[in-house]
């Protein structure tokens, strides 16, 4: 699934090359380019719409005989999740019933989003940048019959137009009804859990450090003061997570009591920011794909200025986009009725296999940080 996106990006990268390698040589290669291509795209979203359908399909049920080989419920299939791994254990579920619930419910609604938006992304560059060379080239070279070519593009674009929407909303359509569009990609959704956030000082704590690593990373300073940085908050961290038992002091407890009006302010806004990260995600994505699609198709006579700053403005959006996106991306899911936990009840959920993964994580981190450090300043 890693390699999915990647192959068909390939897949549409080689069938416009293909295309435009053919009708370069020929007189009114723009033209039929800008005719071909749209429609190339379009049978494309098409075929992977009903690829990806199906491989959802195939997915879920063998996810499901999985489960019910192994002798699990599947009434209860999709219980609340314990959230701590002695519960799990304790729970008595089989481990290869437990990783079969995990994968049924991971798989159950977004095998394919990131194929999906990736490869309707590009398709959308590929066309529009073929059709704007073309518009382009009527502008600057008018002819009597540049109207009716316009309107001989026009088909093509509008099937494309209506193909790429449904393979970004994930919809198939019936080839004997093509105006009944079936969504395919919310199936089977269990109920979820409240979205546990911690307060105030835990968030401040940590990612604040996180926060200050990456800006150091960012800047143009040296090797070492990037490690340097690195190394410090490392130890930081491992600082405050030996010390972790302060948190059932009276003292840290009041202290988070006085902060209670920013965690109910964070609590009642978490879903809306959520929501505005995901907008201006969609937003910068949807307009780097414009921006970079008429930097590709700007003709060279007028200068080469404006395509380039068209693609450093339409670079700069996707970088945004992807930046803003990894919520998106790596599976997260909208906040539901946010809960905040004090720190002590965070620490009390984690099991004891969780904490020395911690530690152990922790410590060889910081043991890293320290070797690089002395190996490039004894290097240097």
């Amino acid at each position: 699934m890693a390699l999915e996106p990647l192959v068909v990006i390939g897949l549409l990268l080689c069938v416009a090359g293909v295309t435009l390698s053919v009708t370069r040589g020929l007189s009114n290669g723009r033209l039929l380019a800008a005719i071909v291509t749209p429609l190339e795209m379009a049978g494309i979203c098409a075929l992977l719409s009903v690829c990806l359908e199906r491989r959802a399909q195939t997915q879920e049920y063998v996810l499901t005989e999985l489960l019910m080989w192994l002798n699990g419920d599947f009434r209860h299939a999709f219980p609340l999740r314990p959230r701590r791994a002695r519960e799990r254990i304790e729970a008595g579920t089989p481990l290869f019933s437990q990783l079969a619930q995990d994968l049924l419910e991971i798989g159950r609604e977004t095998p394919c989003a990131v194929t999906r938006t990736a490869s309707a992304w590009v398709a959308l560059v590929l066309a529009v940048g073929v059709c704007g060379q073309w518009v382009w080239h009527m502008v600057l070279h008018a002819s009597p019959g540049a109207p009716l070519a316009g309107v001989a593009i026009l088909p093509g674009a509008a099937i494309f137009a209506l193909t790429f929407n449904d393979l970004r909303w994930g919809r198939i359509r019936s080839l004997r009804r093509p105006r009944q569009a079936r969504i395919w990609t919310h199936g089977y959704e269990p109920a979820r859990e409240p979205t546990i956030l911690p307060t105030v000082p835990l968030i401040v704590l940590g990612l604040l450090p996180a926060a200050i690593v990456g800006a150091n990373w960012s800047d143009n300073a040296s090797l070492q003061t990037h490690l340097s940085v690195t190394q410090a908050v490392l130890a930081l961290w491992l600082l405050m997570w030996n010390g972790r038992q302060a948190a059932s002091s009276k003292a840290f407890v009041r202290f988070e009591q006085k902060l209670a009006p920013i965690d109910r302010l964070i609590r009642e806004n978490v879903v809306h920011a959520w929501d505005l990260l995901r907008l201006a995600s969609r937003i910068c994505g949807w307009s780097a794909a414009g921006f970079l699609a008429v930097s590709f198709s700007w003709p060279a006579s007028p200068g080469e200025k404006v395509s380039g700053t068209l693609i450093s403005v339409g670079s700069g959006l996707l970088t945004a986009s992807l930046l803003l996106g990894l919520l998106m991306l790596t599976g997260c899911q909208r906040p539901v009725s946010p809960v905040t936990s004090s720190v002590r009840q965070l620490l009390d959920r984690q099991g004891e296999a969780q904490e020395r993964r911690i530690t152990t994580f922790l410590n060889v981190a910081f043991a890293c940080s320290l070797l690089a450090f002395v190996v490039i300043v004894g290097a240097t």
